[in-house]
């Protein structure tokens, strides 16, 4: 049954609100200079409570038609947008901190690590700024002892 609704979500789960104080703990606040991108946001909710807490300004995109019109009526059309993460358009090395709540599904078709946790952070990691701070929300019980993450260097 958890796995035909996880289907049914997109395999989107939002952050559970008794996580957010330790999660916004992590962080100090900076400035409105300071971009935030939230690749995967659902409805936006933990991002717009994390952007004010830490004061930076927030960029949403979601996949689901849904969930996206709460994220674009939350941030406005310049700030949040309806689209695929494989397919989203956003400047390269642009932002200062990543929330990355990814879809947790399996990838049948990829080689390897078939968790599409993975995939996501390797694919969102484009939008981090050199410095920039990445928060990757996960089951610990996704992680593997295969590197997610190699340098292009």
């Amino acid at each position: 049954m958890a796995r035909a609704i996880s289907k049914e979500n997109l395999g989107y789960y939002p952050l559970e609100d008794k996580h957010h104080t330790a999660i916004l703990s992590l962080v100090a606040p900076a400035t409105p200079a300071y971009k935030v991108l939230d690749p995967f946001a659902g409805e936006g909710e933990f991002l717009e409570i994390a952007a004010n807490h830490w004061n930076v300004t927030p960029y949403a995109n979601e996949l689901d038609g849904e969930r996206a019109a709460k994220c674009i009526e939350r941030f406005g059309p310049k700030q949040a947008v309806r689209s695929d993460a494989l397919r989203l358009r956003a400047s390269n090395n642009a932002f200062s901190c990543l929330w990355v709540n990814p879809p947790y599904d399996h990838d049948k078709a990829a080689s390897g690590n078939k968790r599409v946790e993975f995939a996501m952070l390797r694919h969102s990691w484009k939008w981090a700024m050199d410095g920039a701070l990445v928060l990757w929300a996960i089951y610990i019980h996704h992680l593997t002892d295969e590197r997610c993450y190699s340098s292009p260097n």
